[in-house]
């Protein structure tokens, strides 16, 4: 019988500190994205909104910048009457977060600089607030794909 009490015990308290850290997480917002500029040579800028607490005890202490590499797939594309291989465009933004893992940077600024990309590829950028007990919600995503040709007008294109 003391066994099923401290089950039901154990039980109770981790149902506790679960809506705990629950509450905590909705105390922090998630930023919202306000610039991602491409910077050459291959890089982006992003800039987002700060986040405050809603704990005072508890503040922000920085910021996760989270990028992921979003594959490419090639599909073939009749062009001017000839069958030609192409990248095919990453489906639209969605909410879903990217399987793969992403490249993790930490900054305690609202601005951060990411470089060393590959060209023709698209990136896939979301910010994340977080404090010394919790992590706040992924800000919404943001795409980019830094193209080759330098000489363009536009050496990039946001998604």
């Amino acid at each position: 019988m003391k066994c099923l009490y401290f089950i039901l015990f154990v039980a109770v308290a981790q149902g506790f500190v679960l809506e705990n850290e629950r509450v905590k997480r909705a105390s922090l917002k998630a930023p919202s994205l306000r610039q991602l500029t491409a910077i050459d040579p291959a890089g982006f800028q992003v800039d987002w909104t700060p986040v405050t607490s809603g704990d005072p005890a508890d503040p922000v202490t920085g910021y996760k910048i989270k990028v992921w590499e979003l594959p490419n797939k090639k599909i073939y594309q009749l062009i001017d009457g000839v069958m030609t291989l192409v990248d095919e465009e990453p489906p639209t933004l969605t909410d879903d977060i990217p399987t793969s893992k992403p490249h993790e940077y930490i900054t305690d600024k609202t601005t951060f600089v990411v470089k060393n990309l590959k060209r023709n590829v698209f990136y896939e950028t979301r910010v994340q607030a977080y404090t010394k007990s919790t992590e706040g919600p992924l800000s919404n995503p943001w795409r980019i794909k830094l193209t080759e040709d330098k000489h363009a007008k536009d050496f990039y294109n946001l998604v």
